[in-house]
């Protein structure tokens, strides 16, 4: 090919390049019109111009001459050459070069010109009289504020807005002591004077500046969780409290040192800790709002402050605005931060708009994350409550305009209730599903049913001294795969929720099939709970880990959904498909349950670095028989191939006591309520009970505090060929002084007669009878064939027969 004919093609190349860029940038253009037409003028998760978004980054301002002024030098070339006629060739190493630098010029002046960035200024940055702008001067409260600055005194006008604010929130100042618990506000507010912080159980102090960016490499989480300042309202609370300017002095000093230190970004950087999206929007509704409306009416803090802070809020209003994420939890969190601000201050002009979106996004995402049963998407009890919080949030508004949400959207909130309040333990404590820590919310719960209205959740949170009985008391959330066996409303209610549900995304645990069980006034059988998100990332493992569950190892492994791509993220509700493997059924007598985990083993600890090792050969279907008020039996089946070792285990609370007792074992806990736990298989079975132990990790509970305590865990181990199934009955008993008519099991066979070819049968004698439990046999065509009979309205078979005091069996009883 001859060099004319390669240079025309260079030159061809080159302006279709330029034509490329430049449709490139258009097309940008005319989405970002799209966008802002249809009210969605904000840009955090759209997926448009990576290169732009690039550029936005990398392509100084300094440089652009330079692009320029090569764009120049080829566009001037080829001129020539199509004057002349005469054909320049160029050497790659200058038209390559040349062709990219014109691409990144192109694409990143015209990002610039599309992106927000010309309207996200700083508030702290403007002048008096721009500043005064941000505000509805046509509002008629700020009448004062609009002549002043239509005389053009804009400090004046600054003056009067003080003013207007001071009036206004004077109310909230003088009633903070009816709000707030004095000792634990004063309490928080020394140690912020020692600048001395402690955040999920790990404390920090700072000798002189707080380091707002402090290497604590391995512990990320942590310096997120500082930059949201909640300390700020306490600082400035205990001024009012005790009259001592020291703290509000301190809060200024620390205030504007994070206002000089963490400039508002014009881009998301969610690795920045000041102003990653989630914080952005928890510093106003948690902290920053309430600390305006005490300090405004402070005589201890300068005007400078008070206004500083206005701006500050105005900034964390338009970055709210303009980004956010998208599919996790975090966004709520933003949209309500924004829905705060535009309802607390809709003297901004662009309240109103932040109002707007806020509630959209909110519309949007309660689609997207909560299923049809009111489960939340990430499957959390306790992201689950805050989810709840932030999607309730527009309906009990206390200030701005009501607001009007899409139909349907008061329904998934009361689903959301439904699904929290059902799933409650006896002792009104969050069921530890996924990331959630144990805590006691009992005193929310009990205001919220008041609030709403809703006489069964009144009666549940109240276990029965108020409002009216649910219409059941164990419940199938199938959407969620969250299922509850429950003997009544009391805190001695005999209790267990099973898990059979999706992975739930990044809060997600290796916890299919596992179940914590209540009865007696405690809590029995327990997950290990979430621990720290950052930190130890060892013991994080493990709490995520199927070896913190209630389930089964095999060969040491344990469960992988955590490394398939499409369990990353929480699925979209409104997307998902129900698991049809599940079976339910409930009748005042029994409850049944059944669920299949067939994702595959791995080693717990691999966090993901590389290609873990997936044994997929192994299917687990665990089935759970609740004969109420009674016993429960659990019935784990293994089907596959080869020779496994298997391990089962239980997860007890640190303060259980657990004795071996030949092949079964024996709890008992601080209330002196004890558990029996059972089992029966084929071949020998080797019981362990280990706590606190560290190589490898097991038996730890994660405490209120996030910290790892000491906990037993029994381990039944045994190695079997398969298809094998073990049994094990759980016997839960009040303390001996209670009653003397304890249910004890005397014996515990699997029958090879008297059943059908596709079952397999219980058969369990105790003090008080001879029950029968039918379970659907390991063969799959017959489970298939089962699930009919279940969803036709047949329970699992269960038979009882009462004996009779010294004349042994009695009347038959089904």
């Amino acid at each position: 090919m001859s060099a004319n004919v390669v240079n025309t093609l260079r030159l061809r190349a080159f302006t279709t390049f330029l034509s490329l860029s430049a449709s490139l940038a258009l097309a940008a253009l005319i989405f970002r019109v799209v966008r802002s037409w249809s009210g969605r003028d904000y840009i955090g998760d759209s997926s448009f111009l990576i290169v732009s978004y690039i550029t936005y980054h990398f392509v100084d301002v300094r440089l652009l001459p330079i692009l320029a002024l090569s764009a120049a030098i080829v566009t001037i070339l080829y001129w020539i050459s199509r004057r002349t006629g005469k054909q320049l060739l160029l050497p790659n190493f200058i038209v390559i070069p040349v062709f990219l630098l014109t691409f990144l010029f192109a694409a990143g002046i015209l990002f610039k010109l599309v992106s927000p960035v010309d309207r996200l200024v700083s508030a702290t940055t403007l002048s008096d009289k721009d500043f005064i702008a941000l505000f509805d001067l046509q509002n008629p409260s700020l009448s004062k504020v609009r002549i002043s600055y239509e005389n053009q005194d804009y400090q004046e006008a600054q003056n009067r807005l003080l003013d207007y604010f001071q009036s206004r929130f004077r109310a909230h100042s003088e009633t903070v002591r009816e709000r707030v618990d004095p000792k634990q506000v004063l309490k928080t507010a020394n140690l912020a004077l020692e600048h001395s912080f402690t955040i999920k159980g790990r404390t920090k102090m700072f000798p002189d500046n707080i380091g707002w960016h402090p290497e604590l490499s391995d512990d990320r989480e942590w310096t997120y969780l500082l930059n949201r300042t909640l300390w700020f309202d306490d600082l400035v609370t205990a001024s009012l409290l005790t009259d001592d300017r020291h703290y509000t002095d301190e809060f200024s000093r620390q205030f504007k040192d994070w206002i000089a230190g963490n400039p508002l970004p014009l881009w998301i950087n969610e690795r920045n800790p000041a102003w990653r999206l989630i914080d952005t929007g928890i510093r106003p509704y948690s902290s920053w709002i309430e600390v305006f409306k005490l300090l405004v009416n402070s005589p201890y803090v300068d005007d400078e402050t008070r206004l500083l802070m206005l701006k500050s809020l105005h900034d964390h209003a338009q970055y709210l605005f303009y980004f956010q994420t998208s599919g996790t939890n975090h966004v709520l969190i933003e949209s309500r931060g924004l829905l705060k601000l535009a309802n607390e201050f809709p003297e901004f002009k662009r309240a109103g708009r932040w109002r707007e979106v806020a509630i959209r996004r909110l519309e949007s995402e309660i689609r997207k994350q909560v299923y049809p049963d009111g489960g939340h998407v990430e499957l959390s009890s306790d992201y689950h409550v805050r989810s709840l919080n932030h999607f309730v949030f527009p309906l009990r508004q206390t200030s701005g305009p009501e607001a009007h949400v899409a139909p349907g959207y008061r329904e998934k909130v009361e689903a959301m209730r439904d699904f929290l309040f059902y799933t409650l333990k006896p002792d009104l404590r969050l069921p530890l599903l996924n990331d959630t820590n144990t805590r006691d919310i009992s005193k929310k719960l009990l205001s919220e049913a008041r609030t709403d209205h809703r006489g069964d959740l009144l009666f549940i949170v109240t276990q029965g001294a108020e409002g009216v009985p649910p219409p059941v008391r164990s419940r199938a959330f199938e959407d969620s795969g969250v299922y509850v066996m429950r003997s009544d409303w009391t805190e001695l209610a005999q209790y267990l929720i099973f898990d059979a549900g999706p992975y739930g995304g990044w809060h997600g645990h290796e916890d299919k099939l596992s179940f914590e069980l209540s009865a007696y006034g405690t809590p029995m059988i327990v997950d290990g709970g979430a621990y720290r998100y950052s930190g130890d990332k060892l013991y994080r493992a493990y709490f995520v880990s199927s070896a913190a569950h209630n389930t089964v190892l095999i060969d040491g492994r344990g469960q992988s959904r955590r490394f398939i791509e499409a369990n990353k993220r929480p699925e979209r509700a409104d997307e998902a498909q129900r698991n049809e493997s599940n079976l339910w059924f409930s009748d005042e007598e029994i409850d049944y349950v059944s669920g299949i985990y067939r994702d595959g083993y791995s080693d717990m600890q691999n966090s993901g670095s590389g290609d873990p090792v997936i044994d997929k050969s192994v299917t687990h279907r665990r089935d759970i028989v609740y004969i109420k008020n009674d016993y429960f039996v659990i019935a784990d089946t293994l089907s596959g191939s080869g020779t496994h070792d298997v391990e089962l285990l239980f997860h007890l609370p640190p303060e259980s006591l657990p004795q071996i007792a030949g092949e079964s074992v024996n709890i008992r806990y601080p209330n002196e309520a004890t558990l029996e736990i059972l089992p029966k298989g084929q071949g020998q079975l080797d019981i362990f009970i280990t706590a606190g132990q560290r190589k490898p990790i097991q038996g730890w509970f994660s405490s209120e505090k996030y910290e790892a305590v000491p906990a037993p865990v029994v381990a039944m181990k045994f190695r079997a060929k398969l298809p094998t199934t073990l049994y094990t009955v759980l016997v839960p008993s009040p303390a001996a002084a209670v009653t003397e008519n304890r249910f004890h099991v005397n014996n515990l066979a699997v029958l090879d007669t008297n059943c059908e070819s596709t079952k397999v049968c219980l058969e369990i004698t105790s003090t008080k009878s001879v029950d029968r439990i039918t379970f659907p046999s390991s063969d799959m065509a017959g489970r298939l064939s089962y699930s009919k009979k279940i969803n036709s309205g047949e329970p699992v078979s269960f038979e009882r027969r009462v004996r009779e005091a010294g004349t042994g069996d009695g009347p038959h009883n089904k």
